[in-house]
């Protein structure tokens, strides 16, 4: 029996809210990112900004549609050769 490695992605998403500062708006942000569903923000003035998003995700992630796969060959020893992909949706 031949066996294979199969990786698939999938698409999740989540939602989270945030309160800016009292006086702050987004037209105030100079840069920004989401890390560990966290919003990092800096504001035009340089000042710092962090918020928890405490992100709901039930239900986001799409199970019936990977965003891509690949397949890919276990050798005799049980290690996969990620450099060889044999197939790919």
């Amino acid at each position: 029996m031949k066996t294979y490695t199969v990786t698939a992605s999938y698409s999740t998403g989540s939602t989270g809210d945030v309160e800016f500062p009292e006086g702050r708006s987004w037209e105030d942000v100079e840069d920004w990112y989401v890390k560990w569903d966290t919003l990092h923000v800096v504001f035009k003035d340089g000042v710092g900004f962090e918020a928890k998003l405490n992100s709901r995700t039930d239900g986001e992630t799409d199970w019936k549609y990977p965003s891509d796969v690949s397949v890919y060959a276990v050798d005799e020893n049980g290690d996969t050769d990620y450099d060889v992909e044999i197939a790919e949706a």
